[in-house]
């Protein structure tokens, strides 16, 4: 019997097929579309996450400008209309971030026939 499992081990030619990937080269355009509009989202919802984090830093501290210990009976909602609207803020444009991130990023990705446009 053989130590060597089917794909597995120092004498395997190639990885099964369950861990084989096609290379970005052989995808389709469609699939090239669907990476770059990934990556938009991404790009988008990680501007959208940040400006909450900004946003939420910049309410905690000013709540302490005055020196008085605050309770926030509706601290949970007043975050998740700071997270909303960091998001739609971020998915109507933003402030660019997400766009820089995008230009970078996308040149890691394999070039379209036809140029996409933000």
């Amino acid at each position: 019997m053989s130590d060597q499992i089917s794909g597995i081990g120092a004498g395997a030619s190639e990885l099964p097929s369950l861990f084989r990937r096609r290379p970005l080269e052989t995808e389709g355009e469609d699939q090239k579309m669907q990476n770059r509009e990934s990556l938009k989202n991404s790009c988008q919802e990680f501007e959208g996450i940040l400006l909450g984090m900004i946003w939420k830093n910049m309410f905690a501290h000013a709540r302490t400008l005055d020196g008085e210990e605050e309770e926030r009976p509706f601290g949970i909602m007043e975050d998740l209309a700071v997270e909303m609207a960091a998001n739609s803020i971020s998915k109507a444009g933003g402030v660019g971030l997400w766009k820089m991130l995008y230009a970078q990023l996308a040149e890691t990705l394999p070039e379209t026939a036809s140029s996409e446009k933000m």
